[in-house]
């Protein structure tokens, strides 16, 4: 056995480590380059790690590979080479473009120029071992046909970053397209320039063009043309875009678009300070807007701002004034600008006030100069004001039993001379010398005086006139004027109770009219009070009675004016030839107006008494005096007549009582009411007739009429019924006859007889 022992990490030089044949090692793996045949094809290795620890892999086999050619002796044998020709490894027998080696490594058949037998070379078979395979375009290991990318990526083009910067001094600046995710074939890609705020010709170059790049090739460059000028312009800027870029794969990525900013070496003229004209400004109160004037000095390069705002002084904003802020701005080259504030004239005298204007944060470069606070006065241009002369209030209300109210003028917006006014009473409502005394008196105002005071007399009485009004008025002022509020209106409340407008109830809860009236009328009463006019609404509605047949419809509405306490409506009865019951209506109040409220009665009943005779209810009868009935028909119907009249429902009782027929054996006796409903003239009812098998005579009950209720009973009232026998005589045999002769026969034919006359009787 051979063993071979490695040192972990280090890799000695051949035959460092070998113990009894040679080789050489190194930190992985131990390769036996010639084996004496003597000797066991097998090994184990021991590693020992750099602290000492050994690892010892086991039994491990041998492969021999007499030539060192790098292929195994068996593989040389069983495939037709030589083990011991080491130059036969670099031969390529089968011609397919691999050497015996390289066939050996591959795993293909040195022998067979397509192992896998796809019709492709085995030097050029990709996967010379899988027949569905034989290309790797993009080299990932996996074929053509399974790759659902298979093909090398053309790659993404963009810009190394999205903005350049360059120095205007500059003579060109270079921007690089860089090309990623993938760099197979060649693949070219359009560029432009376009104006930003820097001018082609002018700031720049223009230029297109057309990058190409090789199969592999990474990155590029566009160099681009700075024109340098000595004017100052600030920073400006273009912009470089890529375009159209032609390949399988190829794509533009981002930026794809890249901003070149050319940074002004020429010196910045100055932006300027911005500034009041003037400290101070005045307008007139008539002048409905002050222009302030805003200068910028020292300087008008670029745009510049300034905010401004109004802030009170002895003036105040939405009343002498309306405030007003912002910003002013100077365009480029621009020196002078104006602030308008808008004045409010009041009309009313009052000393010159005033206001500020201030500008602070300015922007753009430039900076604030004095002044930057102006203050606007703004001078009266109204007289001084000698006052307007207004009630306090619109109304007022006073209780009539109060006796005077005190009446207050003021004088308003000026009191800056004597002046006066007359007040003076008007009717309304109220009356002078009735309920007030009237007022025609002059007030006088002196100098710096506001208001003054008179006095309304009241007069109260006992009756009652509710609320009542008068009006005072301004008149002929001198010295001020009469302003808006010149009335008053002043109400006297009453201090008597009301009267009341009374309760409102029909004369009776009951009427009684014949149908032959014509008219009846109704009466509405008015109690508890008579003040002032109320309403009420009357209407009827139908009972047993029916409008426009009976009675004609009343709904009216009655008025009872002030001190009114009866009103009358009038209904109108039908009179017809029909004799009927008596019939009903009723009549009803409702939505009392005026203050008045309904009392009892608000309803009542009309009973319209009918003036036509009755017609007759008539007589009834049996329809005859006399039934007959087989004794096997099981009943005998009987019918009631009703002759001379049909009006109205009646009704007439019966009984029967025994003839010959017996009740119980040859009929049911039966008793009971026949009803005739009104206008009906016939009713039937039938008795049960009792069937038996005895041959006897035919046999007679009666029948009779009693109880009429609401008629009479004609002359047959009575009936009688004959049921006839259905059964046969039964057979007799005579008697024997006597032996001999002479009186014994006269007898026995007397015996015969008064038998047969016995058993009849009995049969009977």
């Amino acid at each position: 056995m051979v063993q071979i022992q490695v040192r972990y990490g280090v890799t000695p030089g051949p035959m460092d480590w070998l113990i009894g044949d040679e080789g050489f090692s190194d930190n992985y793996a131990v390769e036996i380059v010639s084996l004496d045949s003597a000797l066991s094809h097998s090994f184990e290795i021991d590693i020992i790690d750099p602290a000492g620890n050994r690892t010892t892999s086991g039994l491990l086999a041998m492969i021999a590979d007499t030539d060192g050619d790098g292929m195994p002796d068996d593989y040389e044998v069983a495939n037709g080479l030589n083990p011991n020709d080491p130059a036969d490894a670099d031969v390529d027998n089968d011609n397919d473009g691999l050497t015996s080696r390289e066939e050996y490594e591959a795993g293909t058949d040195p022998n067979d120029p397509d192992s896998d037998g796809d019709t492709y070379l085995d030097g050029e078979d990709a996967f010379p071992l899988d027949p569905s395979e034989w290309l790797d375009s993009d080299g990932d290991g996996i074929g053509d046909n399974a790759d659902p990318t298979p093909y090398p990526e053309n790659g993404t083009f963009a810009f190394s970053q999205a903005t350049y910067t360059v120095l205007e001094s500059n003579t060109f600046v270079t921007v690089t397209v860089e090309r990623s995710n993938g760099s197979a074939g060649e693949v070219s890609v359009d560029f432009a320039v376009a104006d930003g705020s820097a001018t082609a010709s002018i700031d720049y170059e223009a230029q297109v063009g057309t990058l190409v790049f090789s199969d592999g090739e990474l990155a590029k460059t566009i160099t681009v043309g700075i024109v340098n000028d000595s004017v100052y312009e600030g920073q400006e800027s273009f912009d470089v875009a890529l375009m159209n870029v032609q390949g399988n794969t190829a794509a533009l990525g981002d930026p794809f678009s890249a901003e070149i900013l050319i940074s002004d070496d020429d010196l910045a003229p100055s932006e300027g300070a911005i500034g009041f004209v003037s400290a101070e400004a005045s307008t007139n109160e008539n002048s409905g807007v002050v222009s302030i004037q805003v200068v910028r000095t020292g300087g008008s390069f670029g745009d510049v701002s300034a905010i401004f705002e109004t802030l009170d002084g002895t003036a105040t904003a939405s009343a002498d004034y309306t405030a007003v802020s912002g910003s002013v701005v100077f365009a480029d080259g621009e020196t002078e600008s104006t602030i308008d504030v808008p004045i409010i004239d009041n009309f009313v005298f009052n000393p010159d006030k005033n206001f500020r204007v201030l500008l602070s944060q300015p922007a753009g470069g430039a900076v604030l100069v004095a002044p930057s606070e102006v203050q606007v006065t703004i001078v009266n241009d109204d007289a001084p004001a000698t006052g307007t002369f207004e009630f306090a209030d619109e109304s007022v209300r006073v209780a009539e039993q109060a006796g005077a109210l005190e009446l207050t003028v003021n004088r308003d917006n000026g009191s800056n001379s004597s002046a006066s006014v007359t007040l003076r009473s008007v009717d309304i409502s109220a009356t002078a010398a009735s309920d007030f005394e009237a007022i025609d008196q002059e007030l006088t105002f002196a100098a710096g005086q506001t208001s003054a005071v008179a006095t309304l007399t009241l007069l109260d009485d006992s009756a009652y006139e509710g609320d009542e009004s008068l009006r005072l008025e301004l008149v002929n002022a001198v010295g001020a004027e009469i302003g808006n509020l010149s009335q008053q209106v002043v109400t006297i409340v009453d201090d008597e109770l009301p009267p009341s407008p009374g309760v409102l109830h029909l004369s009776g809860n009951q009427y009684y009219v014949g149908e032959d009236t014509g008219t009846f009328t109704l009466t509405v009463l008015r109690s508890g009070g008579s003040a002032g006019s109320v309403t009420v609404d009357l209407a009827t509605s139908s009972g047993s009675a029916s409008p426009g047949s009976d009675f004609e419809s009343l709904a009216r509405t009655v008025t009872l004016v002030d001190g009114q306490t009866t009103v009358t409506a009038e209904l109108l009865i039908y009179d017809d030839s029909t004799h009927e019951d008596d019939e009903y209506l009723s009549v009803n109040l409702s939505n009392a107006s005026g203050g008045a409220s309904i009392g009892s009665p608000d309803s009542a009943g009309i009973v319209i008494s009918d003036n036509d005779p009755a017609p007759s209810t008539g007589v009834v009868r049996f329809s005859g005096a006399s039934y007959s009935a087989a004794e096997s028909g099981g009943t005998v119907t009987l019918t009631i007549m009703r002759t001379d009249g049909s009006f109205g429902d009646i009704s007439v009782d019966y009984s029967t009582s025994d003839g010959t027929a017996i009740s119980g054996q040859d009929y049911s006796a039966s008793n009971g009411t026949v009803n005739l409903a009104n206008q009906q003239t016939s009713a039937t009812f039938d008795i049960s007739i009792l069937d038996d098998s005895t041959d006897e005579s035919d046999e007679t009950f009666s029948i009779r009429l009693s109880n009429p209720a609401n008629t009479s009973i004609g002359a047959i009232d009575q009936a009688t019924i004959t049921i006839q026998d259905n059964d046969n005589a039964p057979t007799t045999t005579p008697p024997p006859q006597p032996s001999g002769g002479g009186g014994g026969g006269a007898v026995s034919w007397l015996l015969l007889v008064l038998s047969f006359g016995v058993w009849r009787r009995r049969m009977a």
